[in-house]
């Protein structure tokens, strides 16, 4: 899946030496399935290797909390925190969230959240469904709109 995202041998050499290269490589590669685009994959890729650097004391088995993530993307966000000197944006940072946050749903490492997640979780479904029928879109682009 790498091969396909990343020509530059040294920074295909760092993703696959990253840690969870296997379950990596099986949500980008599920990504594409459901229409992904390459910006968005790499975007992804690059998003994951991130995540799973700075969550690198992870318990093995232990559930993955919201507040485990916020603060590695609080890390992230930083100047210097990823290969930029400014600080991310807000934009940015949500969407590093949501990126890192549906690939531990697609493992099932993600802590159970008994609340919703939205209060308006019947509208967005709603929506959802309005976007798959009516125009068409793929789950990935759906899912790029929730970030």
């Amino acid at each position: 899946m790498f091969e396909d995202l990343f020509t530059l041998p040294r920074v295909l050499k760092k993703h696959r030496a990253g840690p969870c290269v296997a379950e990596r490589a099986r949500y980008l590669a599920h990504l594409k399935k459901a229409g992904a685009r390459r910006s968005t994959l790499i975007k992804c890729a690059n998003d994951l290797l991130h995540v799973i650097h700075l969550l690198k004391n992870l318990p093995p088995g232990d559930p993955v909390k919201m507040s485990q993530i916020e603060t590695a993307a609080a890390k992230w966000a930083r100047p210097n925190g990823r290969r930029w000197t400014r600080p991310a944006s807000r934009k940015a940072k949500v969407c590093f969230i949501g990126r890192a946050v549906g690939w531990f749903e697609f493992l099932g490492w993600m802590e159970a959240n008994e609340q919703p997640r939205h209060s308006s979780g019947v509208e967005i479904a709603e929506f959802e469904a309005w976007l798959r029928s009516d125009r068409g879109l793929s789950e990935a682009t759906i899912d790029s709109y929730r970030m």
